[in-house]
């Protein structure tokens, strides 16, 4: 009985239609009718069966059947046109539509990595003071006297008052 309790929730489950429908047989049998049977069968038997057919078929059908499905199927052939090849088209838009999911594909799971410049800005300033003091003698004479070259360059489009600013803030 757990088995039918069982198939009986899972229809449920599924919103069945079935899980409605009563458990009983739809249709019953009248009372003693296989006992009746085989003498029913047998009265049939005496008082003969008719041997005539219900249905009768015209003349001549079965002779002519087979040149009328042949008709029928055969249909005359007409030359089919073709103003455009659509071939060559299609693999073309093929191509390009599995070019474009490559190319997509590849810039969206192709991790960025940011530039230089972001990296450094998130290097705390403490760190990279520690670096030069640690690494100070990396850092040669011709290095120094090329930054300083450089910065000579540069030092032209410094406004004095704003470098004395700078100098009397952080380094004084």
């Amino acid at each position: 009985m757990s088995r039918n309790n069982d198939i009986l929730n899972e229809l449920k489950e599924l919103n069945s239609p079935l899980a409605e429908l009563p458990h009983s047989m739809p249709f019953t049998v009248p009372g003693g009718y296989f006992e009746q049977l085989p003498n029913e069968i047998n009265t049939a038997k005496k008082r003969g069966i008719n041997k005539t057919m219900p249905h009768s078929v015209p003349t001549g059908y079965f002779e002519s059947l087979s040149q009328e499905v042949l008709a029928a199927t055969q249909q005359p052939e007409t030359p089919k046109k073709r103003i455009l090849q659509f071939a060559p088209i299609r693999w073309m838009a093929a191509a390009i539509l599995i070019i474009t999911i490559t190319i997509g594909g590849y810039n969206f799971l192709q991790p960025s990595t940011p530039s230089i410049k972001e990296q450094l800005s998130s290097v705390p300033e403490s760190d990279l003071l520690a670096y030069v003091q640690y690494n100070i003698d990396e850092f040669g004479p011709e290095l120094v006297e090329q930054n300083i070259t450089d910065f000579s360059l540069t030092t032209d489009k410094i406004d004095d008052n704003k470098l004395q600013e700078y100098l009397e803030n952080e380094v004084w």
